[in-house]
């Protein structure tokens, strides 16, 4: 129980970092994107990933919240918009995907 324990402390330790990493970027870059709809789906992805953390039953609408954001943020990727910062967050969202599954 205690290693358990310990890994699912660890993991949400990692996933609450992911997010907090993502918040950062998305603060710096908030002149140039705030008015674009990938930048309000990353942010809603954010704190609902958050409130999942303190909340598990928000886990589901934290993934979903995950994916909607990604799609968006695949849309800027693939009209070759914003490529190195697009990739950095579908680069996170990938991972606090992964862990919101674990």
């Amino acid at each position: 129980p205690s290693l358990a324990s310990s890994s699912s402390s660890s993991r949400e330790a990692f996933l609450r970092r992911e997010v907090v990493t993502l918040g950062v970027t998305l603060r710096r870059n908030r002149r140039q994107h705030r008015s674009c709809a990938h930048f309000k789906h990353l942010r809603m992805a954010e704190r609902r990933v958050l409130r999942a953390l303190d909340d598990p039953s928000q886990r589901e609408a934290a993934r979903s919240s995950v994916r909607r954001a990604a799609l968006r943020v695949r849309a800027l990727l693939a009209a070759g918009f914003f490529v190195p910062l697009a990739t950095c967050w579908l680069a996170a969202l990938a991972r606090i995907h992964l862990l919101l599954d674990c």
